[in-house]
């Protein structure tokens, strides 16, 4: 097995549910920081799943407030099996950047 570091963005949420990231074949994501910046005067609500978007996928939201010109920071240990998709949106297109990190392990 082999570890190397990985990140998916900086990039700005959209305001449908859009794939942030796919785990390749035979590998796993260990997710452990999800950064997430409003620079907007606005609260605005951010929602992330493991799969599409929907019931029993999300992993923050659906009412999540991130808000106005603040950042949520969540860390922790989460596994993304290999194959799986991270997806993610925001209540306001443009408003929030995300950034997932974490460990690939191959």
């Amino acid at each position: 097995m082999a570890d190397a570091g990985v990140r998916y963005g900086p990039t700005a949420l959209t305001g449908t549910s859009a794939t942030l990231g796919t785990v390749g074949a035979a590998t796993t994501l260990t997710i452990r920081n999800i950064h997430i910046c409003n620079e907007t005067s606005a609260g605005v609500l951010a929602v992330l799943s493991i799969g599409t978007d929907g019931a029993g996928k999300r992993i923050l939201g659906p009412n999540l407030n991130i808000p106005a010109n603040s950042v949520y920071d969540w860390s922790g240990f989460m596994i993304v099996a290999a194959t799986e998709i991270i997806t993610g949106w925001a209540s306001v297109a443009s408003s929030l950047t995300i950034t997932v990190s974490g460990i690939l392990t191959t």
